[in-house]
């Protein structure tokens, strides 16, 4: 049966997805020596997919900031912010024992500095570096009882206001300035990207779609994409290169805003074998984003596998193995730890 909330689970399980595709290019073209036109295609698929995290801090924004959610400060700290914190802690440790002890990437530390390191390593975000998003999660938890109460204030006009504001000054105009070799002077008191998302995906929730057709959208962003990829290659434009990798390029904005608005109209549809499928994978989104970093360091710097010796499909191929292998790892760790919780119990 058609379910409009489903929309939110479709877009976490996509999203997931296209972390993971995008990770995996992002480990291969960068660790490998891959030249010409398959480093050309593995940034543009690279590049093509940074919609992904936009799109699940979007889904937060709808569903944290919804005014029919409960919201308590017991929540907030017993629950949120101590899932993951924790997982931050494991994550962390586990981390630089896989790269010390395990893949040998770094030096071997004594237990008592290797602890001592790993606190300064989580409190400095020195570890790797897709940890940030687990950090962005925490800002964005610390937040939410100000964003809260301010879009709660807010009625349509007053939204679409500070998304425009938002966009300009944090997305527009310091990609402009930049692309001509001048910082950007003039701020406001959001200093990230990543309100924007936040609130567009409270306003889309609560008010509809920005855009009537987002699906036309979604393909010209992407070509417009792949082929300013494809240009900065052929012309060396190293710094429009460096410019359309971020979150905040204009371009990756309207991506993820297009991609919400279609999501939406998305879960209004009847649900086939792939909405099924995409349901079954929305709970363990997070745990794949941290499960398959370990599996790609594992096999980047561990096994060393060059899926370029093989020609690029072969990294398509690696991408699907490392998200089933996420998943079925996932899912075998909610298994454990509710038996063990069984056992404690009883």
């Amino acid at each position: 049966m058609p379910n409009r909330e489903n929309a939110y689970c479709y877009m976490r399980a996509v999203s997931a997805v296209a972390i993971v595709l995008l990770h995996t290019f992002q480990y291969a073209f960068s660790s490998f020596e891959v030249m010409g036109r398959e480093k050309i295609m593995s940034v543009a698929v690279r590049n093509d997919m940074l919609w992904a995290v936009p799109v699940f801090v979007m889904v937060t924004g709808a569903l944290m900031l919804a005014k029919e959610r409960e919201f308590t400060y017991a929540k907030l700290f017993g629950s949120y912010l101590k899932k993951i914190i924790i997982l931050l802690l494991v994550c962390t440790v586990a981390s630089r024992a896989l790269d010390q002890y395990f893949l040998l990437t770094e030096e071997a530390e004594g237990i008592g500095l290797f602890l001592k390191n790993s606190v300064k390593a989580l409190l400095t975000a020195q570890g790797w570096s897709e940890f940030w998003y687990l950090y962005l999660l925490i800002a964005i938890y610390i937040s939410l009882p100000a964003l809260r109460a301010m879009v709660r204030g807010m009625d349509a006009l007053d939204l679409k206001y500070i998304l425009g504001v938002l966009f300009i000054f944090q997305s527009l105009l310091p990609f402009v300035f930049r692309l001509c070799g001048m910082e950007f002077g003039w701020y406001i008191l959001f200093f990230s990207i990543y309100p924007f998302y936040l609130i567009a995906g409270y306003y889309i929730k609560a008010y509809g779609k920005i855009f009537g057709k987002p699906l036309w959208g979604i393909a010209v962003c992407m070509a417009v994409q792949t082929v300013l990829t494809v240009e900065c290659f052929l012309h060396g434009l190293s710094a429009l290169i460096q410019e359309i990798g971020l979150y905040s390029f204009p371009v990756n904005v309207l991506t993820a805003v297009f991609i919400f608005c279609f999501c939406i109209g998305w879960g209004n549809r009847k649900q086939g074998w792939i909405e099924r499928l995409l349901l079954r994978v929305d709970p363990y989104t997070l745990d794949i984003y941290l499960i398959h970093l370990f599996l790609i360091h594992i096999l980047v710097y561990g096994v060393k596998f060059n899926p370029y010796r093989y020609g690029i499909w072969m990294v398509f191929a690696e991408a699907a193995g490392i998200f089933l292998s996420s998943l079925i790892v996932a899912w075998v760790l909610r298994n454990i730890l509710r038996m063990l919780k069984g056992v404690g119990g009883t």
